[in-house]
C-alpha cells in the first residue's frame, strides 16, 4: 500500500497534478532598495510583490505604513471611475495579500486616490491583517477604503477607517460581486 501511495506522489508531481504555493515577503524597512521577495531580502513594494505572485501564492506584509501609489489601465467598459486608477493595491486573482494585523500593516493613499481595487477576482483571493485609510473620492467615484467591482475576495480582519467617497467611503460592493466580508471593524469612513 505504502508503494503504491508513493507512486502515486511521483506521478502527480511529475505530472503537475500538485500545485506549489509560494510566499512573498514586502517589508517597507527595504525601501528604497526593491529586494528580491525572500524572506532575507523582501521586496519594498507590495503591488510589485502582488504582480510577481502566481495563483495561490501568499504576499507577507510586514509591520510598516504603506503609502507607494501605482495606476492602473482598466479594460474599456470597465465601469469604474477614475480610469485609470490609481491605488495603493491592485489585487490578482488568487493570490493572497496578508499583513501582520490590522494597526500594524498600514494602507495609507494619503488623503487622496482609493487604497484597494478588486476587480474580477474570485473567492480563492483573499485580503486580510490590514488597517485601510486615507481613502478619498469624495468628489467623484466609489470605494474610497475598497472597491470591489465583478469579484468575490474574501476580506477578512482589517480596520477600515478614515476614507472617503462619493459612495461607500469604506467599502463600495458594485457589479455582480459576491465578497466574503468578515471580522471587520468598519468605521469613521
Amino acid at each position: 500500500m505504502r508503494k503504491h501511495l508513493l507512486g502515486l506522489l511521483a506521478c502527480l508531481i511529475l505530472s503537475g497534478g500538485i500545485i506549489w504555493s509560494a510566499t512573498v515577503y514586502v517589508d517597507d524597512d527595504t525601501c528604497p532598495f526593491p529586494g528580491s521577495g525572500t524572506q532575507s531580502d523582501p521586496y519594498c513594494d507590495i503591488q510589485m510583490a502582488i504582480d510577481i505572485a502566481q495563483p495561490g501564492d501568499v504576499v507577507q506584509v510586514a509591520e510598516g505604513i504603506y503609502t507607494a501609489k501605482h495606476t492602473h489601465a482598466l479594460p474599456p467598459g470597465t465601469p469604474i471611475f477614475p480610469n485609470p486608477a490609481i491605488v495603493n493595491v491592485f489585487m490578482r486573482d488568487q493570490v493572497h495579500l496578508e499583513g501582520a494585523g490590522a494597526g500594524l500593516s498600514i494602507l495609507d493613499a494619503g488623503g487622496e486616490d482609493r487604497v484597494v481595487l478588486f476587480n474580477q477576482v474570485g473567492p480563492d483571493t483573499r485580503f486580510q491583517g490590514f488597517t485601510v485609510t486615507g481613502g478619498n473620492l469624495d468628489r467623484a467615484g466609489d470605494g474610497g477604503g475598497m472597491l470591489v467591482v465583478f469579484s468575490s475576495p474574501r476580506i477578512t480582519q482589517n480596520h477600515i477607517v478614515g476614507n472617503k467617497a462619493f459612495f461607500g467611503g469604506g467599502i463600495e460592493v458594485l457589479y455582480y460581486s459576491s465578497p466574503l466580508i468578515e471580522d471587520n471593524l468598519i468605521e469613521k469612513n
